[in-house]
């Protein structure tokens, strides 16, 4: 009989909760998981900025290879060192050009013979900064903040 009344005993007792301590130092756990996983997080974060800015800048790049050469094809002539605006190109997207969704820098430059794309600088409204062919443009695309 007595070993019925120490189950019902014990039964009792393991319906009370969790103590104070035990709160406390699984909080603590918690913390410690979270302030190591934040600034990995925002490393990441930056990363895939940087990557999509440079993705970004390549394919500003084809697109304003392929109109330059059509165009040249046709007959236009380009100033040797002179600048395409973005928008000869294509019409850019909402997010790229307007001023409440991205303000975007895009800077298209034209090579000396005025007959190719010399290079394409691309930076985002975030101060992300991209230029392709990479290392080619005279801005500073060093990203290391």
């Amino acid at each position: 009989m007595k070993r019925f009344i120490g189950l019902k005993n014990a039964l009792k007792n393991e319906n009370r909760g969790f103590s104070l301590v035990e709160l406390v130092v699984v909080i603590a756990i918690m913390v410690v998981l979270i302030g190591a996983l934040v600034p990995n997080l925002v490393k990441y974060l930056k990363n895939a900025e940087v990557i999509s800015a440079k993705n970004t800048s390549a394919t500003i790049y084809r697109a304003a290879e392929t109109y330059v050469i059509s165009m040249t094809a046709e007959g236009v002539d380009f100033p040797p060192n002179s600048q395409l605006t973005p928008s000869v190109l294509w019409t850019p997207p909402v997010d790229l050009m307007d001023p409440v969704k991205g303000n975007n820098t895009i800077e298209i430059q034209i090579n000396d013979l005025g007959n190719a794309v010399e290079y394409v600088y691309y930076e985002t409204e975030n101060g992300i900064k991209a230029d392709y062919p990479e290392g080619f443009s005279p801005h500073d695309t060093s990203n290391d903040n």
